[in-house]
């Protein structure tokens, strides 16, 4: 049986390291500080191009993940360039093929093309919340999410962004994006209780034969309430069910 460095090939052993029961993987000069007794993770960008994964075949259960750049983070031209790193890694934390239970994620003033990214989870999250993003705020794909609160403002592209999977939402407030609030598409199905989007350019976007059933559904200032259509001619049409 391999060991999680062997199966990524992983040759600078400091790197990774084991927290609880689950790795971490630091890219670059990401700095990360644990907190055993409070089950908390704070995790410091110093450059454009530091990056965080998540790994673990076990349980990853009532952790906080805080995640944020540090006082000294200045950010050049060039850093724009560039929005996924050599490891084709395009979130600043990456949770990849992990089960989770209760875990939080705060994070701020991210500069990658996806502040926050799962990739092929699956578990329950109890909060998500992100401030200021340059890129997407939330990217989610090949999981199977339920997540009670989510909290997303100031995104420079889509708050959040959801693809092949199979996710629950109880409550979503996003503010201030630039491109669309809840974007879904690529055969994904979803189901939101509460769903609040203002300011943005449009709330609902709905794609690619997947399906949406958003139960109450509060718009504010924005350019289009909704919006259901078929983008890749590979897939097939899209539907949005809207109770309130």
């Amino acid at each position: 049986k391999k060991t999680y460095k062997e199966v990524l090939g992983i040759k600078d052993l400091d790197s990774i390291q084991q927290i609880d029961n689950f790795y971490i993987k630091k890219i670059n000069e990401a700095n990360v500080t644990t907190n055993m007794e409070s089950k908390t993770i704070n995790i410091s960008l110093s450059t454009s191009s530091d990056r965080i994964v998540i790994l673990g075949g076990e349980l990853i259960k009532d952790w906080k993940f805080n995640i944020f750049n540090d006082s000294n983070f200045k950010i050049k031209d060039k850093d724009f360039i560039s929005r996924n790193d050599r490891n084709l890694l395009t979130g600043c934390i990456t949770f990849y093929g992990v089960k989770i239970e209760n875990i939080s994620i705060n994070a701020e003033n991210m500069v990658c093309e996806d502040s926050v990214n799962f990739i092929r989870s699956d578990g329950e999250i109890n909060e998500i919340v992100i401030v200021s993003s340059k890129f997407d705020a939330l990217d989610i794909d090949f999981s199977k999410l339920k997540i009670n609160t989510i909290t997303i403002s100031q995104s420079l592209n889509d708050c959040l962004d959801v693809s092949y999977g199979i996710y629950e939402l109880k409550n979503v407030v996003v503010s201030n994006c630039e491109d669309k609030g809840v974007s879904i598409g690529e055969k994904t199905s979803i189901k939101i209780k509460d769903l609040k989007v203002s300011s943005s350019k449009t709330g609902i976007a709905v794609k690619d034969s997947s399906f949406a059933e958003v139960e109450n559904f509060v718009g504010d200032n924005l350019g289009f309430c909704f919006q259901v259509y078929q983008k890749k001619q590979e897939f097939g049409p899209a539907y949005l069910k809207l109770y309130n």
